[in-house]
């Protein structure tokens, strides 16, 4: 019984040698089409790399320092005197989130819709993107063609958008967010961050991510300090109109000193001691308001997060390029191992078949 299995062994060994060497004898004798399969393939990977676009990455770095006080040591003298800190006025986009926030469609969106300086004169990125993308010879387009729309400068309400135009909005802002832009921090344990945009266009990547990274700096600090400026704004407000009521009732009181100068009753003298007594009274007021709105002011200073800029992109970008050996090197490969596996086939074929 061992002895058949090892004759039938050796006989499907042999069966399999002598395939391998009738499929290499029949390649062989194939090798024109295969050369020129090869050379086919090598020359359209080398026109494909040397047409192809590079692709440049601009890179800009910041730090981000929070506001320190929240809730302890100024924030508790303030809550003595009715102040509302507002500390958590702007969690939702503190720490990690800030990454995301750099992603969203709103300050992307609003980055696309500002106007840039191109060549002296002013540009908004999205045209931009639109004149770049957009074909050589362009046939004619459909309403329903995203390339066809456009954006003028004196009309940027997205409330009075089209159609099309917020369309295409969405999907450029959605393309640019998973496909271009990478925001992440430097180290875990350090708050620098980096902000990566890859692409095609070298002016619309630099200026993209100069003006992305500001609209989130102007939009992160707003939203971190805005209870704190609607603090500041209400005790102003109420300092001024202390003021002001302080100024009239001291008017008054000259008025009454001046009216009563000749008189001797002493109930004549009541209203004088009232506007003396209110005096008193707003004086008093005015000094606390001062009080509390320089501390809402210090509290406002200290509740800022600092973003401070380490680098940015500067023309010439760092550019990317597939090199034209590799390109024509895996185009020769690609093709012949194609056409091996193609004239395989037809010969398995013609075997089974013919």
């Amino acid at each position: 019984m061992d002895n058949q299995t090892q004759n039938s062994d050796e006989i499907s060994l042999k069966e399999l040698i002598q395939q391998i060497r009738e499929t290499w004898g029949y390649l062989k004798t194939q090798w024109v089409k295969l050369l020129l399969m090869g050379l086919l393939g090598g020359l359209g990977g080398f026109f494909y790399a040397k047409y192809q676009k590079p692709e440049y990455t601009a890179k800009l770095t910041f730090a981000l320092a929070e506001g320190g006080d929240k809730v302890g040591g100024l924030g508790s003298i303030a809550s003595q005197f009715g102040v509302d800190m507002g500390g958590s006025s702007g969690g939702a986009f503190s720490g990690d989130n800030l990454l995301e926030l750099m992603k969203s469609r709103l300050l992307i969106e609003k980055t696309l819709l500002t106007a840039v300086d191109s060549n002296g004169k002013q540009k908004l990125l999205i045209n931009q993107y639109i004149d770049f993308h957009k074909p050589t010879n362009p046939k004619p387009r459909k309403p329903t063609d995203p390339v066809a729309v456009t954006f003028t400068a004196d009309k940027l309400d997205p409330e009075r958008f089209s159609l099309a135009q917020d369309s295409f909005l969405g999907k450029v802002c959605a393309d640019l967010a998973k496909e271009h832009l990478t925001v992440s921090k430097v180290d875990k344990k350090l708050a620098i961050v980096s902000v990566i945009f890859k692409g095609k266009d070298e002016w619309f990547a630099k200026h993209f991510t100069q003006v992305l990274t500001q609209n989130v700096t102007e939009f992160y600090v707003e939203t971190k300090t805005r209870q704190m400026r609607k603090n500041v704004l209400m005790m102003e407000h109420k300092v001024d109109s202390v003021k002001q009521a302080l100024g009239r009732a001291m008017y008054g009181v000259a008025s009454e000193v001046d009216g009563n100068q000749f008189l001797v009753r002493g109930v004549a003298k009541v209203p004088q001691a009232k506007k003396q007594l209110e005096i008193q009274v707003l004086s008093t007021m005015y000094g606390e308001l001062l009080k509390n709105l320089e501390l809402s002011r210090a509290l406002m200073a200290k509740e800022q997060p600092l973003i401070q800029l380490i680098d940015q992109p500067r023309f010439p970008l760092e550019k990317k390029k597939t090199s034209n050996v590799l390109m024509s090197a895996g185009g020769l490969f690609l093709l012949v191992f194609l056409g091996v596996l193609t004239l395989l086939f037809r010969r398995w074929w013609k075997i089974q078949f013919n």
